[in-house]
């Protein structure tokens, strides 16, 4: 038995259910020892387990103990789904603009709400979304034109030097960075 109160994750709350119900031996006891947990939270959570069990279906997160209720959970809902269509179509979104589009959300739902860091952070941790660099090149990367250009152009120019002065200019920057720290 635990000795301090211990508040579980969803996804154990979920394992712990789905034990109890696959086998029709309802120990409380016996599972509040196997998972390290007191006897009554074990009871607790049979007794709740339709709520949880519904609650469950609404965690994006199961590592997630709560579900904080908010004033604007409709903003978070309708930014969360903006979120979701912006992420097919593969843009560069930061933080600003998430902020930006959830005022404009909440204006635009009759909410006096201004998004803050913290209620971005929080967010972000809700819906386990993390901002990613990209690689700028790769976007606006034409390769037809680069290839054209490879086979005929860099062909002639080649030519004149050998290989061993032939480098990316991409690493420039790594070997400068290198010199810097010495």
């Amino acid at each position: 038995m635990a000795s301090k109160r211990t508040c579980l994750t969803m996804e154990q709350k979920l394992k712990i259910i789905e034990e109890m119900t696959s086998s029709n031996n309802l120990n409380f006891a016996e599972t509040a020892r196997k998972h390290g947990v007191s006897r009554s939270v074990v009871s607790r959570l049979w007794k709740t387990r339709e709520e949880t069990l519904s609650t469950a279906k609404d965690f994006q997160n199961l590592s997630r103990k709560r579900k904080n209720r908010f004033k604007e959970e409709d903003v978070d809902i309708a930014l969360d789904t903006w979120l979701g269509q912006k992420n097919k179509q593969n843009p560069r979104i930061n933080g600003p603009i998430l902020k930006q589009k959830a005022q404009q959300l909440a204006t635009e739902m009759g909410h006096d709400f201004t998004p803050s860091d913290g209620w971005l952070s929080r967010f972000k941790e809700r819906h386990s979304i993390t901002f990613k660099r990209g690689n700028r090149e790769k976007q606006c990367t034409d390769f037809e034109s680069a290839q054209k250009w490879r086979e005929r152009v860099v062909v002639d120019l080649l030519k004149d030097y050998s290989p061993d002065d032939i480098y990316n200019a991409h690493e420039t920057g790594i070997y400068f960075k290198e010199q810097s720290n010495e």
